[in-house]
């Protein structure tokens, strides 16, 4: 985690900066740290640009949707749902 961080201070480049996120958000979910997690995904989803957002959004609303927490799951449910069923059906559920 720490070499992450350090590559994040350093990166020059948006798409290295979004595959490091990518990269930290799988690390913290490896770790346990959910509420971690789950503000780092949240950056990723505000930036929008990541080639792997779909992959960080899954991931964040899993945890979120494991922990009761369907506050902090609807804005990754949105961002999956127009093109996943599940995330589509978990949302109506949330809302």
């Amino acid at each position: 985690l720490d070499l992450l961080d350090r590559g994040l201070a350093l990166a020059d480049g948006a798409a290295v900066q979004a595959e490091l996120r990518a990269a930290r958000v799988a690390t913290l979910y490896d770790l346990g740290r959910t509420d971690d997690l789950l503000a780092e995904a949240r950056l990723v989803l505000d930036d929008g640009t990541s080639p792997r957002l779909d992959e960080v959004a899954r991931r964040a609303a899993a945890v979120a949707l494991q922990q009761g927490d369907c506050a902090s799951a609807v804005p990754f449910l949105e961002h999956l749902a127009p093109t996943d069923a599940d995330a589509a059906v978990a949302l109506d559920r949330c809302r």
